[in-house]
C-alpha cells in the first residue's frame, strides 16, 4: 500500500473546500482585531448565528482604513479602495500599512 501525503487544512482552506467563504470573514476579523480596528475576533459560530450584525462589524473595521468590504455569506468578499476593486491581499496590505503608519497629519 502506498502512503499518501496528508496535509491538514486551515479554516480558510476548509471553508473553500466546503463551498462557503465564511472563513474569509473570520480571517478578516482576526486581522482587524489584531490591528486594533475591531473590538473582538469573530469565529464561525458568531457569524452563523448573527451574520448581519457581525459581518457589519468586520465591514466597519475595514472602513477605518479606507477599504470598503462587501462581506458575502456564501461567496468571496469584494474589496474596494479609492473606488477601485482590489484583491483581498491588497486590502490586508493597506490595513497593515495604515495601522503601522498611524494617523497622517498634512501641513
Amino acid at each position: 500500500m502506498k502512503k499518501a501525503n496528508k496535509k491538514e487544512l486551515d479554516i480558510n482552506e476548509l471553508q473553500g473546500v466546503s463551498g462557503g467563504y465564511l472563513g474569509e470573514v473570520t480571517g478578516d476579523s482576526e486581522l482587524l482585531h489584531n490591528l486594533g480596528l475591531i473590538d473582538e475576533e469573530l469565529g464561525l459560530f458568531d457569524l452563523l448565528i448573527h451574520w448581519e450584525s457581525n459581518s457589519a462589524k468586520v465591514d466597519e473595521g475595514w472602513g477605518k482604513v479606507g477599504v470598503t468590504c462587501e462581506s458575502v455569506y456564501d461567496f468571496s468578499n469584494a474589496y474596494f479602495y479609492q473606488g477601485k476593486k482590489i484583491s483581498r491581499t491588497k486590502a490586508y496590505e493597506i490595513a497593515k500599512n495604515a495601522v503601522l503608519k498611524g494617523p497622517q497629519i498634512k501641513h
